[in-house]
């Protein structure tokens, strides 16, 4: 049997869903700093257990004092924070009907009678990594 667990949480008006290996933590909101000349859906940078991570704004959550910030981990160890109004849950999508194609890493199924946007981390997540120069 194969079990497709994924984390679901609502951001804005979407539901997502990740795959629980690639959740690290969930974590309270903080308010990131901006960083100029980045895309509109990046919201800015947090510093988190001493790293500094991006945060993402994949469903226009509007922050309050009980938003949450998904934590994932992508290749290479590399965190980003998904801005969520609130975690849904765990579910297994194994058995959700794919309604289109992935596109931009976010594929849309049809799960419980409810629209759900999977989330590819490795598609949705594009990060650059600065390479050491001598």
């Amino acid at each position: 049997m194969n079990v497709h667990r994924h984390v679901v949480f609502r951001a804005g008006a979407h539901s997502l869903a990740v795959a629980i290996e690639h959740v690290a933590r969930i974590v309270p909101y903080t308010t990131p700093t901006p960083v100029p000349g980045t895309p509109e859906n990046v919201r800015g940078i947090v510093q988190h257990r001493g790293k500094m991570l991006p945060v993402v704004d994949i469903g226009g959550a509007q922050p309050n004092p009980f938003t949450l910030l998904v934590i994932v981990e992508g290749a290479h160890g590399t965190l980003t924070g998904v801005i969520a109004d609130e975690v849904s849950g765990i579910v297994d999508l194994g058995a959700a009907t794919p309604i289109a194609s992935a596109q931009s890493g976010l594929a849309p199924v049809l799960s419980d009678d409810r629209v759900v946007l999977v989330v590819d981390v490795e598609r949705a997540f594009v990060c650059t990594r600065l390479e050491e120069r001598p």
